[in-house]
């Protein structure tokens, strides 16, 4: 019981203000995790789907979940604004679009 406790009042709203995603050019880093730290990066290149993904609760709160569709599997990032979507999913698509001077 206590170990729940700990869980629900400590370590879950940790866990959540832990994540952590950027940006560049050449792909999306993301880390997380409060006792065990989990960092991904993911190249542009292997993105092949952006999803906008939505149930009640998030819809609640006006967030979204993106989930990028890679050779293989997917990585999430929850708790996202439609802003932020338009924005990862407009970083994407850019950096699949072909190049201009060649």
């Amino acid at each position: 019981m206590i170990v729940l406790i700990v869980e629900l009042a400590w370590l879950t709203p940790a866990a959540v203000r832990s994540f952590r995603y950027s940006v560049s050019p050449d792909g999306i880093h993301t880390s997380a995790g409060v006792i065990f730290r989990r960092e991904n990066f993911v190249p542009m290149q292997q993105i092949l789907i952006v999803e906008r993904r939505q149930g009640p609760i998030l819809r609640s709160f006006g967030l979204v979940k993106v989930r990028f569709r890679v050779p293989g599997s997917f990585i999430d990032i929850d708790g996202v604004t439609d802003d932020a979507f338009a924005v990862l999913q407009r970083e994407v698509r850019s950096a699949h679009a072909p190049d201009d001077h060649g």
